[in-house]
């Protein structure tokens, strides 16, 4: 049962615009979705039957049930006799909290990487002569880079390049 109200009485069927438009279904598994959700309520898929009706091979058929089983769209079982029943899931339309989680973590890369960036820790060479470009004065320079580092410890604060150029401001003020 697919859960869809698609009894014929108007001669159209609901079909989601979302499954239509998505890149990584082939045009064979979505007619082949068109087919199922056509069928009333209760009605026992076979592939071979489908590939009748659609005057398509059997192995096309079965390819685009494949990618609709991959695709979270139906669901198939062996029956006792060897035969395979196809089922169209009963909401399709919402994916599985797993599902729903891996489906972000691919389309969406980069979303879940921590939002905090480590900076490298700059050493005290590598801060005075970064002030000293500000100050111009390397003697000074030296005496504010050892600074940084006193209140970084005392703070307990990141000795990076970030809170340098934080700290950049104090010493051009």
């Amino acid at each position: 049962m697919h859960g869809l109200s698609n009894d014929g009485s108007d001669g159209y069927v609901r079909f989601p615009r979302s499954l239509l438009r998505r890149g990584d279904l082939s045009a064979k598994a979505k007619v082949v979705f068109a087919y199922m959700v056509s069928q009333p309520a209760g009605y026992q898929f076979a592939s071979k039957r489908i590939a009748a009706d659609m005057k398509e091979g059997y192995r096309a058929v079965l390819a685009g049930i494949n990618e609709l089983e991959q695709a979270g769209y139906v669901e198939k079982a062996r029956l006792a006799d060897g035969r395979m029943l196809y089922e169209l899931r009963e909401n399709y339309w919402s994916l599985t909290t797993d599902e729903s989680k891996d489906c972000m973590l691919e389309t969406f890369k980069d979303a879940f990487k921590p939002a905090v960036v480590e900076h490298e820790k700059v050493t005290l060479a590598e801060a005075a002569g970064i002030i000293n470009k500000v100050v111009n004065d390397k003697e000074l320079a030296a005496s504010h880079a050892f600074e940084f580092f006193s209140i970084c410890n005392e703070a307990k604060l990141p000795q990076n390049v970030n809170t340098l150029k934080k700290w950049l401001v104090h010493v051009k003020g």
